[in-house]
């Protein structure tokens, strides 16, 4: 046997490790963590964003689409620019996580113990957390790279969301 095809005994009784999803306890623990400020809004929208990705994105599956999209983690963080709203992120970040939305935390406004969100409401974050999501869809089953394109754009079009080619939104989203 060659020695680059040699493997140890201990090694062939060994289990082949695939990558973890960590979404759920990233999730139990956003849902949970009294100390966190932004524990309510993640009590409140981790299960709002998973209903909007299956009713709106996991739908109608065909011979080469057969499973639903992840789960995002989700992050609440200062994105440092206040004109993004939130991201959606494709490639693995520090931690080796992929598939992450993040949500800018400069546009939580807090009144009387609850927290809004400053563009447009319940309505508006709605809103910004489908374009994130409409990102995974075009990630993982379109035909191009992710980006603003018309593939994008057209995802968000179905929905009823106007969107330009940097990203923004240029009317009220209306239900088709």
């Amino acid at each position: 046997m060659s020695k680059e095809n040699y493997i140890p005994e201990f090694a062939k009784k060994g289990v082949l490790i695939n990558p973890a999803n960590p979404q759920p306890l990233i999730r139990q623990n956003a849902e949970k963590n009294r100390e966190w400020e932004f524990q309510p809004v993640a009590d409140k929208w981790y299960p709002i964003a998973e209903e909007i990705k299956t009713t709106l994105f996991d739908g109608v599956f065909t011979l080469e689409k057969t499973s639903p999209l992840p789960s995002p983690p989700i992050a609440i963080e200062d994105m440092r620019n206040y004109r993004t709203l939130a991201s959606y992120r494709i490639v693995p970040d520090g931690y080796g996580l992929n598939d992450k939305l993040t949500i800018n935390a400069q546009h939580f406004v807090k009144k009387e113990n609850d927290w809004g969100w400053d563009w447009g409401g319940d309505w508006g974050l709605a809103e910004t957390i489908t374009h994130e999501l409409a990102h995974e869809k075009h990630k993982h089953w379109g035909d191009t790279p992710p980006d603003h394109g018309k593939y994008f754009r057209n995802l968000l079009l179905d929905l009823g969301i106007y969107c330009t080619p940097n990203g923004s939104h240029y009317e009220v989203a209306r239900i088709k």
